[in-house]
């Protein structure tokens, strides 16, 4: 359908949430998503690969609690 989602940051998540008056007190805002039409294409970006962004097993105590710590 042409349309393309971008994250926003930058905004203060209560001030929003007091805004939108239906919000139940037992939620939080936790992002927003802005989806429209693009004005033009975006430019080709280069992927990471994921072993160049990801971090596992970085804890050297995860012995003493081995079902909190996820084989991978």
């Amino acid at each position: 359908m042409g349309y393309n989602a971008y994250p926003m940051v930058g905004f203060d998540f209560n001030k929003v949430a007091k805004l939108i008056t239906w919000l139940p007190e037992s939620h939080a805002i936790s992002m927003f998503v802005a989806i429209g039409k693009a004005p033009k294409a975006a430019w080709n970006r280069p992927r990471l690969e994921l072993n160049n962004v990801m971090a596992a097993d970085m804890f050297a105590n995860h012995q003493d609690r081995p079902e909190q710590c996820p084989e991978y």
